[in-house]
């Protein structure tokens, strides 16, 4: 079965009221994320992914790296479950899928 075929079989088998906009943005959003780990469109709609906390309200809210370069902040990259930062000659990293996480020391 091509690639294209199992992505519209899981997208017909899924259970959801979010329009194909949502699933879209948060599947875009998943791939922002996760770029060197991105799941393929079937098996992310088979898992349900659109049910992570990471993607939830990806239309509404500004991401991890845009709030904080509003804060003065670059971004330096990412490495396991960390975003790094620099700001005044200082290095920094955030956990990106806590809710409540704070920024600290790298």
């Amino acid at each position: 079965m091509r690639k294209g075929a199992e992505a519209f079989k899981a997208f017909k088998n899924i259970k959801t009221t979010l329009k194909i906009e949502e699933l879209v943005s948060r599947y875009c959003k998943s791939y922002e994320l996760n770029k060197e780990f991105t799941k393929h469109p079937s098996s992310w709609l088979n898992a349900e992914c659109w049910l992570d906390d990471e993607v939830q309200n990806s239309t509404n809210e500004p991401t991890l790296i845009e709030r904080m370069k509003k804060l003065g902040y670059a971004h330096r990259g990412s490495e396991d479950q960390y975003e790094q930062f620099s700001k005044d000659n200082k290095n920094y990293k955030i956990h990106r899928f806590k809710k409540d996480a704070v920024i600290e020391p790298d």
